[in-house]
């Protein structure tokens, strides 16, 4: 789907979803895969309506961390070696580019920060187990898989403003540094 067509989509039915009573909507925008910064854009430079206030309230943000082998196939969620290790890892460390690089477009057209980066979902992916059905997702917790969670976690709460772990910021202000 093009950002253009999203953009307009959610101008469209964002419209319709309205407070109601005591309970306040916080409208999130359907935001990019990884490194789609041309989605990003759009969205933020779409983002406003007549008044000139923001249509949401945070663009959501995904990043999953994927390890083929020469073959193309996905590491198995166990029993994977030293350099599918280190390359997870490394992955992870992606994380802090992309909250910086997105949150610097948003800052173009939000300098107030309004809206928040929230990085919804997250997390590695490997091959599906057998006798599962495509797409199913089973975690394995493997010991390593809490370090690559904390590696992650980690660029959220230092990107954050007053943000310490364990607690987490509300989601207007989580991960635009």
């Amino acid at each position: 789907m093009r950002p253009e067509y999203y953009a307009d989509e959610y101008r469209r039915y964002q419209t319709y979803v309205r407070n109601l009573g005591g309970n306040e909507i916080y409208k999130i925008a359907c935001g990019p895969s990884v490194d789609d910064y041309h989605w990003t854009d759009v969205l933020m430079s779409c983002g406003r309506g007549r008044r000139g206030n923001f249509l949401m309230h945070g663009l959501a943000l995904h990043y999953y961390t994927r390890i083929r082998r020469e073959d193309g196939t996905l590491i198995a969620a166990t029993g994977f070696g030293e350099d599918e290790w280190f390359a997870i890892l490394q992955k992870a460390l992606y994380m802090d580019e992309l909250i910086q690089r997105h949150s610097t477009i948003m800052d173009r057209y939000d300098p107030e920060r309004e809206v928040g980066l929230i990085v919804d979902e997250w997390g590695t992916w490997y091959a599906e187990e057998p006798g599962t059905r495509a797409r199913f997702c089973i975690s394995k917790t493997r010991c390593g898989m809490p370090w690559w969670r904390r590696s992650t976690l980690t660029f959220f709460t230092a990107t954050v403003t007053g943000c310490a772990w364990p607690t987490l910021p509300k989601p207007s202000t989580c991960c635009r540094p």
